[in-house]
């Protein structure tokens, strides 16, 4: 097995203090050494952030400065910030995968290490596209290190590899009005991102201070019965791949590799069905179809 390059955290910020707090000290906490750089996209206005940004003791920041002043919609600054960030990270040939965190993402203490990990499994598989760090899967601490493979987006503390940044970047960079995880679904989704059976990550932004995600609901609930630090001991890790109920959305669909004729058959099915539009007023119906198309 091939060693991974290296990876690199960015750090999206806007205004959330308090928040930025605990999810600094969480990142913190879960540092390791394969993580080469630490970049951190902060908006030109709020200085506070950047001081504290400055304060983490394991990694010295690359700071990427925004003013998204003149921009009305939240998401499209979203989009720009992500994105800039991304192609700032990846301008380092040495690096091999970028981990991106949102202010409001409190990590487990070994999510960089099992983010690495996945990477350094996965990546040779050419249908491997990231990882996702959240999941809805009630909290097991014998099942402490599987995960699984699905087709589904990013989002909630996720890892792109250099593969799959260089086949999203220019869909990207040509539309940033759109919802960017919307944006890259479908080349995402046609092949698979790893996550774990119990949560790498919880979600603090379900209050008055998000962007588009005021009420946690089920979701919220879900991440805290599925997110829990554990006793097993890091000498004890050996990350096995299961299949599991993630359960999270319908759309979260379990990936069957094409070894076999269920998984050649569902694979060739989600792409033909990919390939095809459909009117808005279709979604559910769509939803559910493709929900079905599990093999």
């Amino acid at each position: 097995m091939n060693e991974p390059k290296s990876g690199a955290v960015l750090l999206i910020t806007h205004t959330r203090v308090e928040q930025l707090n605990k999810v600094l000290n969480s990142l913190e906490n879960s540092w390791i050494n394969e993580y080469r750089d630490f970049f951190v996209v902060v908006h030109d206005n709020h200085p506070e952030v950047k001081m504290i940004i400055q304060s983490s003791k394991k990694k010295t920041p690359t700071f990427i400065e925004v003013n998204r002043e003149r921009i009305d919609e939240p998401r499209e600054a979203i989009s720009r910030n992500i994105f800039d960030g991304l192609s700032q990270a990846f301008q380092s040939l040495n690096i091999g995968f970028v981990t991106v965190i949102e202010d409001d993402i409190q990590v487990k203490k070994d999510f960089l290490r099992f983010n690495y990990e996945i990477v350094k499994l996965e990546n040779e598989n050419p249908r491997f596209r990231g990882v996702n760090g959240f999941s809805g899967a009630v909290f097991d601490e014998s099942r402490e290190f599987e995960y699984g493979k699905f087709r589904y987006g990013f989002g909630w503390g996720w890892t792109v590899t250099r593969k799959t940044w260089e086949s999203v970047k220019e869909i990207w960079s040509e539309d940033f009005h759109s919802h960017w995880d919307s944006l890259i679904e479908k080349v995402v989704r046609d092949g698979y991102v790893a996550m774990p059976h119990n949560s790498r990550i919880l979600n603090l932004g379900f209050d008055e201070t998000a962007t588009h995600t005021s009420d946690g609901g089920t979701q919220e609930q879900k991440l805290h019965q599925s997110f829990r630090e554990s006793d097993v001991t890091e000498e004890n890790r050996n990350l096995i791949c299961s299949e599991f109920n993630l359960n999270w959305r319908l759309d979260a669909i379990g990936y069957l590799e094409e070894t076999s004729i269920r998984g050649w058959t569902s694979n060739l099915a989600w792409r033909a069905f990919n390939s095809l539009s459909f009117p808005s007023d279709t979604a559910i119906f769509v939803k559910i179809i493709k929900s079905r198309l599990r093999g």
